[in-house]
């Protein structure tokens, strides 16, 4: 709930910057990704549904933050490109990047919607599964399509790490996702101040979750040798 998160945000004082590195496409609360929060950062990495074969963007409404933001990018150069005003990075994209973003972001909807006809497809065949879940989507959101994940619950056939292993004897990639939690990564463990959290529901999700493979250009005989190798390692026998 960004508009709560905002909220508090607001009331103690702390910017808020979302990281929305999937997010390019996604649609929050009814509002495209990159209008949600008051900044938000996307990634154009090769994994991601709109590439540039590397780099980012960021988008914000601030001016004098987006000013800014440039200078920082060019080594923190004034405008003019002649004096070094601010402490900055060698973070400019090239012209090549650039190409790429520009003609993949004309079709975002396009390649977004491609993968939401993979995910449906998938969600077709392997519903039926007993303790298989998928991602809810709220009413009035609509995700990017980044990843296809499936949950992996006690009730299911097979744990987890035995789904990954059965896949990869068929020669089907897999990997676990939301693993490790944020909390639980070693960068955190010792920080000052550091403390052992229980968030029960992310918990959930670092142990349960599969991200499957997901790929504009995906074939159906391709989705296929994916579905049958999960039904061949969760579906109960004869089923």
């Amino acid at each position: 709930d960004m508009d709560a998160l905002a909220q508090v945000c607001r009331e103690a004082g702390v910017p808020l910057v979302s990281d929305s590195a999937q997010g390019i496409g996604a649609i929050c609360q009814g509002r495209p990704a990159g209008s949600v929060a008051p900044v938000e950062v996307f990634s154009m990495s090769p994994s991601k549904v709109v590439t540039a074969a590397g780099g980012g963007l960021i988008a914000t409404a601030d001016g004098d933050l987006a000013a800014k933001l440039r200078r920082m990018r060019d080594y923190g150069k004034s405008a003019d490109g002649q004096d070094v005003t601010a402490v900055g990075l060698s973070a400019r994209l090239s012209e090549f990047h650039a190409a790429i973003a520009w003609l993949n972001m004309k079709r975002v909807e396009e390649l977004r919607d491609e993968r939401f006809a993979l995910a449906a497809r998938y969600r077709e065949h392997l519903a039926d599964l007993p303790g298989v879940a998928f991602q809810d989507v709220p009413e009035g959101d609509k995700p990017s399509g980044n990843y296809m994940m499936l949950f992996i619950g006690p009730e299911a056939r097979a744990d987890r790490a035995g789904v990954v292993e059965y896949l990869k004897g068929r020669d089907v990639d897999s990997r676990p996702y939301f693993y490790p939690a944020l909390h639980r990564q070693a960068i955190f463990a010792d920080r000052p101040g550091a403390r052992a959290a229980s968030l029960p529901v992310t918990e959930a999700a670092e142990a349960q979750g599969l991200a499957l493979p997901f790929y504009n250009g995906m074939t159906d005989a391709e989705q296929d040798e994916v579905i049958d190798a999960l039904r061949g390692s969760l579906a109960p026998p004869g089923a």
